[in-house]
């Protein structure tokens, strides 16, 4: 394929030709339609990517072949039941100079109403998963914020070129960021009377974030997600400890997962 899908970007995108047929194409991550049983034993659920009214979404592609650099976005119209067009999406070459492989687009998207969209690269045969986005503050309420940046471009992304940042991404998922792991990293010696003395303890800023009813689709991206060096949750910025702890959840597509993380930089001071 002549266009590349970076797993982390915020959407999912797959060749709208490359449905799994059980002939040729068996059914794997990049390739399945949410809410349809393309496996047996797990059941679809009504799983859609969330997003938030007035926040960018913003995508990369690396084209090895020319193609018109415009992509379509699509919302749902409840009042006849179809996908009408809404927008029209130009994209902008971010290649950094010197780059040896091929042109790196970048697209924005920026909803300004809440209700189901999906994103069409037709000329490059892609589409993004369907997505909802949320105005209702009820709603929001259930999502965490996640940006993400690295310091070397990696991961199939470009973040800057010429120490100029070039893209920070930002996505939403259901779950519950907790503060309820404190830690401490000691120094101690026995001294003579058998007591312990401590030479030195670091206050470490913990947590846990759990993701909660994400499709098994999604497992990878929050993976690479998750392997930046900067990553700010609700608007801390941590690093990840451990490596993910998922869990599927029975007889479904779904699965919860927990992330242990500790604050990158610690003042211990509140932040104002």
């Amino acid at each position: 394929m002549a266009l590349h899908l970076p797993d982390m970007n915020p959407l999912r995108f797959r060749e709208t030709s490359n449905d799994p047929d059980y002939s040729t194409l068996w059914p794997n991550y990049r390739n399945i339609t949410q809410r349809v049983n393309n496996i047996p034993g797990m059941y679809a659920t009504q799983f859609f990517k969330d997003h938030i009214v007035n926040r960018t979404i913003t995508i990369q592609f690396e084209e090895t072949t020319s193609y018109d650099h415009n992509i379509t976005v699509y919302k749902y119209n409840t009042a006849v039941e179809v996908y009408q067009y809404y927008s029209t999406i130009y994209g902008t070459d971010i290649t950094p100079s010197g780059w040896i492989s091929g042109d790196i687009y970048s697209y924005e998207f920026t909803p300004t109403e809440s209700g189901v969209y999906y994103i069409l690269y037709e000329s490059g045969g892609v589409q993004s998963d369907e997505f909802v986005v949320h105005s209702d503050i009820l709603l929001k309420k259930y999502l965490v914020e996640i940006s993400f940046y690295n310091t070397i471009n990696d991961y199939g992304m470009i973040f800057y070129d010429d120490a100029v940042s070039k893209y920070t991404g930002l996505t939403f998922f259901t779950g519950i960021l907790q503060n309820y792991d404190p830690r401490n990293e000691t120094s101690a010696y026995t001294n003579d009377r058998g007591g312990e003395e401590i030479l030195k303890s670091t206050p470490m800023h913990a947590a846990t974030l759990t993701l909660t009813n994400i499709h098994h689709s999604y497992i990878e991206n929050i993976n690479l997600i998750f392997s930046c060096d900067r990553i700010e949750v609700n608007g801390i910025d941590y690093s990840r400890s451990d490596p993910l702890d998922i869990e599927p959840l029975e007889k479904s597509d779904l699965v919860n997962i927990k992330i242990k993380l500790v604050k990158r930089i610690t003042s211990y001071y509140a932040s104002t």
